[in-house]
């Protein structure tokens, strides 16, 4: 299931969903039986900026270490090299990374991800 960790939507209470609600959201997924969370964000709008990498990542860190090992964590958002979705993976910020973009911008990228190994 695909989850919005937050909208980064400014304001003096910032609108949206939270990171905390997402949280609390992606509990009770996993007590109904969910599997699989795709973190990503910006569902009611685009207030983040995305020239940074891995922008999504600290939100699906934080929702991997609320759940445990009990349901896979996908991060999205911004993963443009092997580097970056190798360290995310071995550091245990998530489970899956999404790279479709990527995928689609460098067809090439998964043949040179496993040629690094």
């Amino acid at each position: 299931m695909r989850l919005g960790a937050a909208d980064f939507l400014p304001g003096e209470k910032p609108l949206g969903l939270s990171t905390d609600e997402t949280v609390a959201v992606a509990r009770e997924l996993a007590n109904l039986g969910v599997d699989m969370i795709g973190i990503s964000g910006n569902l009611c709008g685009y207030g983040l900026d995305r020239k940074d990498s891995a922008y999504f990542a600290p939100y699906a860190e934080r929702i991997k270490s609320s759940l445990g090992s009990s349901v896979l964590v996908e991060c999205t958002g911004g993963i443009n090299d092997v580097r970056t979705a190798d360290k995310m993976l071995l550091e245990g910020v998530c489970d899956l990374v999404g790279v479709g973009r990527l995928m689609l911008r460098d067809p090439g990228f998964v043949a040179r991800w496993k040629e690094s190994y």
